[in-house]
């Protein structure tokens, strides 16, 4: 047989699968005739023979040589089973520092010990330390349906004193009842159920239905006086000299570290790189995980889809007041020739620098809140059907890729406002919709959804005319999902859009003033200023964490929780978001604080930056 590399240059992926099989092989050889002379050595003392041992030695040096010659070459798609193959194709030069006698300072010590504390910090909230979960641990938590699959009982209504209960038939039917003292008594002994109650301060509880009393919550996280006493020590530990500047210290030595590792192995892997065939930038999967849907279409896209309605459908009624396209571009004063990306003013310019409200206001076309209502929200005349189709442009983009391979996250926003907006939102992308060039509803196998809350309580406040709290909201927005989690089959809609949610996300102006970080409960909060920054995300942060640990119970997917933070205003708010988090959106004041620098390195907090 000829070589295949008798008439070119070697094969790249096959040069670098030979070499890296001979260096192993080599290192086999060498160990082993070390180990087969001291073996020999050592048996003829115990009066062994020196055969057996021998052969002993052989056969496992040749299975580790076979072993060598299966190994996989080196690829980068991922294999079908999710795991990758063992290599030692590559190695890297790389340099030590170590600390000599005297380095080490006290006030080394002193920052080390905070760098301690602060990590074990960020394990008692996102690590779920210092959360108690009794789900799945007691036979009374946990019960399973007729198809074998963990259910559970829902309780709670709009009010926060209210639970459901019921029998087993009831559960599964989905009768919810008004109120808790009207509940029936279990008559089904082999089943248990749970009940959940949205406590006064601002947290939800959750009970076996048993427990009348309702002594045991099943699922527990730190209080509020908790997590502040916590922010505080943490904002007090990084705000130290010590930490400060040992922390300086540490990111200046890992930047050099890189650098050199660039330096000394920036041609290994360039060539390790160009021999990785059948892949490369345009076609290795790349997700955005920080888009707006209203702002998902590119400024031509949004242009060509509005001129397209208007000269299409512009007798079309889109508002309630029974006005057509045609008439509301009329009484604005414009006409197709309006219709230019200058005109519409969309895209992001110097003015949204440090001005949440000018960045707010390039999402309406023309400066115009009808506009935006019309075409780029969900509940409106024509139920969103404008956003719909522009939406299912954006997604077929992906989906077909053409000379690229991308994904997306996309964000929708709940508001906390009306406790129907979880329905509205889930009917919206599960509709069957007609019309346009794409047809269907709005599920995508390149795209999951992420929901952003924003930071509203002002708007919340006036809607109520002072006489409404914060808990109100706080059950607007998780109240739907606990009821969808718990009972699925008395809110479909809502169950199945969960499945296709990946995270939460909060969102608002960080610098704009806010109350001083107190202990003060939701229900009592009934004042125009807005809450502190931290203490909001708390909340999000404890119901989101609870919820999750149900939907864990009965084999549901999670959520992530991936606020905003960092984009301006006050730097210590990426302190709580160190605590409470996965990851986080901005993360620009970060330069602004080494100490909070180095912490989201050593626990790997990651960040997205919009742009």
């Amino acid at each position: 047989m000829n070589d295949p590399n008798e008439f070119g240059p070697p094969e790249p992926i096959l040069n670098l699968r030979k070499k890296s099989v001979m260096r192993m092989l080599q290192k086999f050889d060498s160990s082993g005739e070390d180990n087969d002379r001291g073996t020999k050595r050592r048996h003829s003392d115990n009066g062994n023979t020196n055969e057996e041992m021998t052969e002993e030695e052989r056969i496992n040096r040749e299975a580790k040589k076979a072993a060598v010659m299966d190994e996989d070459p080196p690829a980068r798609e991922r294999p079908a089973d999710g795991k990758w193959p063992h290599r030692e194709a590559l190695s890297f030069t790389r340099s030590l520092i170590f600390y000599g006698s005297g380095s080490v300072t006290p006030e080394h010590e002193v920052a080390a010990k905070y760098i301690e504390e602060a990590r074990a910090m960020r394990k008692k909230y996102q690590g779920s330390r210092g959360t108690k979960n009794m789900l799945g641990k007691e036979k009374s938590v946990t019960f399973v349906d007729t198809d074998g699959k963990p259910e559970a009982k829902e309780s709670g209504n709009e009010h926060s004193d209210v639970s459901v209960a019921g029998d087993a038939s009831s559960a599964r039917k989905g009768t919810v009842n008004a109120d808790a003292s009207s509940s029936k008594q279990p008559s089904d002994k082999s089943s248990s159920r749970l009940e959940y109650v949205f406590g006064l301060n601002g947290v939800v509880e959750v009970y076996d239905a048993s427990d009348f009393r309702r002594t045991n919550n099943l699922v527990t996280v730190p209080p509020l006086s908790s997590f502040v006493e916590d922010y505080q020590r943490l904002v007090e530990m990084t705000s130290s000299g010590a930490m400060r500047s040992f922390s300086f210290q540490r990111l200046q030595m890992l930047s050099s570290a890189f650098k050199m590792h660039i330096t000394i192995n920036g041609a290994a892997e360039d060539e390790a790189q160009s021999g990785l065939l059948g892949t490369d930038f345009y076609r290795t999967m790349k997700v955005d995980n920080h888009i707006h849907l209203a702002a998902a279409a590119s400024a031509k896209q949004f242009v060509n889809f509005v001129r397209d309605k208007l000269e299409n459908e512009g007798d079309v009624v889109v508002t309630e007041d029974g006005e057509t396209l045609k008439q509301v571009f009329e009484k604005a004063g414009l006409d197709s020739n309006h219709l230019t990306i200058d005109a519409f003013n969309v895209l992001a310019d110097y003015s949204v620098y440090q001005r949440f409200d000018n960045f707010n206001s390039k999402y309406s076309p023309f400066r115009m809140a009808q506009m935006r209502k019309i075409f780029l929200k969900v509940d409106n005349h024509i139920d969103g059907r404008y956003f719909a189709e522009l939406t299912k442009i954006v997604l077929a983009r992906h989906e077909q890729g053409k000379g690229h391979n991308s994904a997306a996250e996309m964000r929708l926003s709940i508001y906390g406002m009306e406790r129907n907006e979880w329905l509205t939102l889930a009917k919206w992308i599960l509709r069957d919709w007609e019309g346009g060039p794409f047809p269907g509803n709005m599920l995508s196998s390149h795209n999951r959804w992420l929901i952003q809350v924003p930071r509203l309580w002002r708007v919340y406040y006036k809607k109520g005319k002072g006489e409404l709290s914060f808990q109100g909201m706080l059950e607007n927005l998780f109240i739907p999902l606990f009821e969808a989690t718990l009972h699925p089959e008395d809110h479909p809609e809502v169950a199945e859009l969960l499945k296709h949610i990946v995270g939460f996300d909060s969102v608002d102006d960080e610098g704009s003033l806010e109350a001083p970080l107190s202990c003060c409960v939701p229900s009592d909060w009934k004042d125009e200023e807005n809450p502190a920054y931290c203490w909001q995300l708390y909340y999000l942060w404890a119901n989101i964490e609870i919820l999750n640990k149900v939907r864990e119970s009965k084999g549901l997917n999670t959520f992530a929780f991936r606020p905003h933070a960092g984009e301006t205003g006050e730097t210590m708010h990426l302190a709580a978001t160190y605590m409470l988090c996965t990851s986080i959106n901005h993360g620009i004041n970060l330069d602004k604080q080494v100490s909070l620098q180095y912490l989201y390195y050593l626990d790997q907090v990651r960040y997205s930056i919009f742009c």
